[in-house]
């Protein structure tokens, strides 16, 4: 086995949502592009809903 078969073996896979997500998304990239590849940064962003300020009816 290698470094990145004994890194996800320890990840629980049965319950979504509970591996770390960097080092999950790291594994998965250096499967597709090779284990010498550099995972580029990761990138958040958030949606946020601006209410719109209530007018005084006086």
């Amino acid at each position: 086995m290698n470094k990145l078969a004994i890194e996800s073996s320890k990840f629980n896979l049965v319950v979504e949502d509970t591996s770390p997500d960097i080092s999950f998304n790291e594994i998965m990239w250096k499967a597709i592009k090779g284990e010498k590849s550099a995972m580029p940064a990761p990138r958040h962003s958030a949606f946020i809903k601006v209410a719109e300020k209530e007018k005084d009816n006086k």
